[in-house]
């Protein structure tokens, strides 16, 4: 189902040329396209994705802050001097040399600001990410959490199309819409030093907790909240899938909404889109719609492959009629650590707590 340590599914190509044997596909372009071109063309996300050589290579860690700490900014350049470093702040604080915005839209916001923005001049390999010092785990209201699933680094991130690949998300959360349950990446839950970091738990969906609810989660009691603003399957269809009309879904996602992108990936639409997703955002300081987003960044950037479409990236386990609680979710999932032995149990420091 996933191929590569960060691959994502293979895809047939789809454009009329792809279809025809790469003898005749080479021999109708060669005399047209200059080599270039022709590295272009099959450098796109139908399958082979093209990675030019490093010292080509710009590379833009663009952060999304409100009062985190900064100071790990800092240490990370100075292990990678070549990459440049753009911070976003909303706080009541602005840190020096940081691009000042409104407060509005959440990271969401911050990210398509950046796009829209820098659209023509985007980095080759561009990541997104929350200013909290990238680490594991997730505690739910704290600003510092790292939202990082074990076996990764940040520095898997900054290194551009690793693997070959043109994206790159590790999925530690599948949202299942519209009953809102949600299935916890366990080695996100738990630590396990000997994770390799896969996007998609190395187990399947042995790697996956149970499918737990929670009246307190934002997508759920925002929709009471925010009457005004568009249900999460609504909002799907409309500003990702281009006026789909899917009625379920299971959307793989990270917790943080960090990912990387090729400049290739984020011109899969035109700013034009990415801006009518901005004023979906912008008008709230917390929109449920910034929400939604946290769990639909894979789809709108693979527009070719969503997950409403083709099923959630990752195998998870079979959605049922209804669903435990969080608390529930984390003590069994406790226990099937402990007695199929998934992880290194000597090395679990504790379960996410989200909403209890």
């Amino acid at each position: 189902h996933i191929s590569g340590v960060f691959g994502l599914r293979n895809h047939k190509p789809h454009s009329a040329l792809a279809m025809v044997t790469c003898s005749s596909a080479l021999s109708a372009v060669t005399g047209l396209l200059s080599l270039s071109a022709i590295l272009f063309f099959f450098g796109g996300h139908h399958g082979f994705p093209f990675k030019p050589s490093p010292e080509k290579v710009s590379v833009e860690v663009v952060v999304a802050h409100y009062k985190e700490d900064l100071a790990w900014i800092p240490e990370t350049k100075a292990l990678h001097p070549e990459v440049n470093f753009t911070v976003y702040s909303k706080g009541p604080e602005t840190p020096e040399g940081a691009i000042r915005l409104k407060n509005v839209g959440r990271e969401s916001h911050t990210f398509l600001y950046h796009i829209v923005e820098n659209y023509d001049n985007l980095a080759d390999w561009t990541v997104f990410t929350q200013g909290a010092k990238p680490t594991w785990g997730f505690r739910a209201l704290d600003s510092q959490s790292g939202h990082m699933c074990s076996g990764v680094s940040f520095d898997d991130y900054i290194e551009p199309f690793r693997n070959g690949k043109d994206f790159m998300e590790i999925f530690t959360v599948t949202l299942r819409l519209p009953e809102v349950f949600h299935s916890d990446r366990l080695d996100m839950i738990f630590f396990d030093p000997k994770a390799n970091g896969t996007s998609c738990p190395a187990d399947g969906e042995k790697g996956w907790g149970s499918w737990w609810f929670d009246a307190g989660h934002p997508v759920h009691w925002m929709q009471d909240a925010q009457p005004n603003a568009p249900g999460p399957i609504e909002f799907y269809n409309q500003y990702i899938a281009s006026n789909g009309t899917y009625t379920k879904m299971s959307l793989a996602y990270a917790n943080g909404g960090r990912f990387a992108a090729s400049k290739e990936r984020l011109h899969a639409h035109p700013k034009e889109f990415y801006q009518r997703i901005i004023e979906q955002l912008e008008w709230n300081v917390s929109p449920i719609q910034g929400y939604y987003m946290e769990a639909m960044w894979y789809d709108l950037f693979h527009p070719e492959d969503l997950q409403a479409e083709n099923g959630a990236i990752c195998s998870a386990l079979e959605v049922p009629t209804s669903a435990m609680s969080h608390r529930d979710m984390v003590a069994e999932a406790r226990k099937r650590v402990k007695d199929l032995k998934l992880l290194s149990t000597g090395y679990i420091t504790g379960a996410v707590t989200k909403y209890e």
